[in-house]
């Protein structure tokens, strides 16, 4: 599963990640900004500090995209959401930015549930290159200057939001059984 959404994360062997963890310390620079330059933070189980995924900021388009993956046995336990809702809070603090936008498969209700528990709200759905393929997209955005915009308790979805992933999880579980 984790290849569906993720087949730029997966790697062949411990080399090939070493590889990608070497190149991504090399572009480390206390100096740098999620719009010119990638940030990508480990995602730590805190009782052990075991590693169990990562979230993190790129530039995409004229804006910055966050990013994330949770391991597939670690899923659904809001390790996302917390990393998404913290990585998002630290950058409209620390960088001059209005706004951070995700984008995610419009199938993977997962990541859209992630991203509005983390206060992003819906922007625009639309096809796009996303991962290797053009396919439909859905984008969401979260805005510094948000009046309501609480980081301590995730906002309630609203009527609209969840009928469309309940619209959209059912047509994905018909399309599965077909």
């Amino acid at each position: 599963m984790c290849g569906r959404w993720l087949p730029s994360q997966v790697y062949r062997d411990a080399q090939h990640a070493a590889a990608g963890i070497e190149y991504l310390m090399k572009q480390f620079d206390l100096s740098a900004n999620p719009r010119t330059n990638a940030f990508v933070c480990g995602i730590e189980e805190k009782p052990t500090r075991r590693l169990v995924g990562h979230v993190g900021l790129s530039p995409l388009f004229d804006t910055v995209e966050v990013g994330f993956g949770v391991a597939q046995a670690e899923q659904g336990k809001g390790y996302a959401t917390e990393a998404v809702t913290k990585i998002c809070a630290w950058a409209l603090e620390y960088f001059p930015l209005a706004s951070i936008i995700g984008v995610t498969d419009a199938e993977n209700v997962a990541s859209r549930r992630v991203l509005i528990r983390s206060s992003f709200r819906w922007k625009e759905e639309r096809m796009m290159r996303f991962q290797g393929a053009d396919r439909p997209v859905v984008i969401y955005e979260i805005m510094k200057n948000w009046p309501d915009l609480r980081w301590s308790q995730p906002r309630d979805r609203s009527r609209v939001e969840r009928s469309a992933l309940r619209a959209r999880s059912h047509r994905g579980a018909a399309r599965s059984q077909t």
